[in-house]
């Protein structure tokens, strides 16, 4: 959110799409996930398609937002790599929910924020960069709605996909906030679409399709494949058996 107002909508957009391929890059280097060419084709899809509506969005809107910055860019860049590690480590410590439900998780991070981040308002009301008011009551209801319904409960609902299928899965489902937005604006506010807005929704959903199909193949033909380029890599292939539906549990 910081880089919004230092760089363009944009820039931040794409950015932040590269989160897929943290997560990527992460299992693969820190929790020896095997290497999937379709995962891999399904993250640069997604990214195109990612992409492709940022910049179709600054071609049709106003020039009077904020401009290219590289402080924005770098943060921008910084929160995605952050996310990636987030939900890579979620992934790997979180093994069964039976032992640490989500909301217990989610609920004790409520509670060290609340604990610890309250001082912080303080010196920004006293610094000036924020001012510290109460809001009022219409505002309050709006607050506490989006707290709930567009933080905790989609938090809970993605920190449980994130279980039930994989990091790289449960990451590339959040993109598929393009189409339903492109969706929204053609049949809420008869907003006229582009070739490059939809093309991209398309890319994007595409992506989201490949990696799971990525999953559905694996014990066939695909995965042989993919034991033959590790081959090639590491030496002679070896039949391990199935993974698990997780792509970082062991």
């Amino acid at each position: 959110n910081l880089s919004l107002s230092l760089t363009s909508v944009a820039s931040n957009t794409i950015l932040s799409s590269t989160s897929s391929m943290f997560v990527f890059l992460i299992g693969l280097a820190c929790f020896k996930q095997r290497f999937d060419p379709l995962k891999l084709l399904a993250v640069l899809i997604t990214f195109a398609g990612a992409t492709a509506v940022a910049l179709d969005d600054t071609d049709t809107s106003p020039k009077d937002g904020p401009g290219h910055s590289f402080y924005g860019d770098a943060l921008a860049l910084l929160g995605a790599a952050l996310y990636g590690a987030y939900t890579s480590l979620l992934s790997a410590c979180i093994v069964d929910e039976q032992t640490f439900p989500m909301p217990m998780l989610f609920g004790f991070v409520g509670v060290i924020v609340l604990l610890t981040m309250w001082p912080l308002l303080l010196v920004l009301d006293w610094t000036g960069v924020e001012s510290l008011e109460l809001p009022s009551s219409k505002s309050l209801v709006y607050l506490l709605l989006n707290s709930w319904i567009g933080t905790n409960l989609s938090d809970v609902l993605w920190a449980q996909s994130v279980l039930l299928t994989s990091p790289l899965i449960a990451t590339l489902g959040l993109s598929l906030t393009i189409p339903l937005a492109m969706l929204s604006d053609c049949f809420l506010q008869s907003s006229r679409l582009t070739w490059n807005y939809v093309c991209g929704a398309l890319l994007v959903v595409l992506g989201f399709v490949l990696v799971n199909t990525a999953e559905l193949l694996r014990g066939g033909c695909w995965a042989r494949l993919c034991r033959a380029c590790r081959g090639l890599q590491q030496g002679p292939l070896s039949d391990s058996p199935l993974e698990s539906t997780s792509d970082l549990r062991p």
